[in-house]
């Protein structure tokens, strides 16, 4: 049996889950790790963001770099061209959502000798206007888009 006190908006847990399913919310304050398939039935929403952002700059030295403790990035202003970048690569398989909620086409930037989508002259990734993409930190030193 699993060791658990619950309340309306959270669990504090005790012991290993296993096989558990819950019903109610569930609120995770720290670091969730799992370990195998995970499903989840409804939506998954993601809090933790950065909004208004400027995209600024023209290369990678001068783009606006994306808070690395946020999943969600929204792009609210900026020239046409002008960027953002990503945080230097880790190998952590972190998913960031990033949205161009702008008129004008903005590029993507990544830290140092990363490379995205095997791109290593980094030139940036052109995100459309009024568009979005996903990037994963795949390796230490790459990324990838979908």
């Amino acid at each position: 049996m699993t060791n658990r006190k619950e309340t309306k908006q959270s669990i504090r847990f005790k012991e290993s889950l296993d096989n558990k399913v819950f019903t109610k919310p569930v609120s995770i304050t720290q670091t969730l790790h799992v370990i195998g398939n995970t499903t989840v039935d409804g939506v998954l929403r993601l809090t933790s963001d950065e909004v208004n952002l400027t995209a600024t700059g023209t290369t990678e030295a001068t783009a606006l770099l994306l808070n690395v403790a946020k999943a969600v990035h929204v792009i609210t202003a900026g020239g046409a061209n002008t960027g953002i970048k990503l945080p230097a690569a880790t190998a952590s398989g972190r998913l960031l959502f990033i949205r161009n909620f702008t008129n004008s086409d903005k590029k993507l930037y990544v830290t140092g000798t990363d490379v995205i989508n095997n791109n290593v002259d980094n030139s940036g990734l052109v995100i459309a206007a009024n568009s979005g993409i996903i990037v994963c930190d795949v390796t230490s030193t790459a990324w990838v888009s979908f």
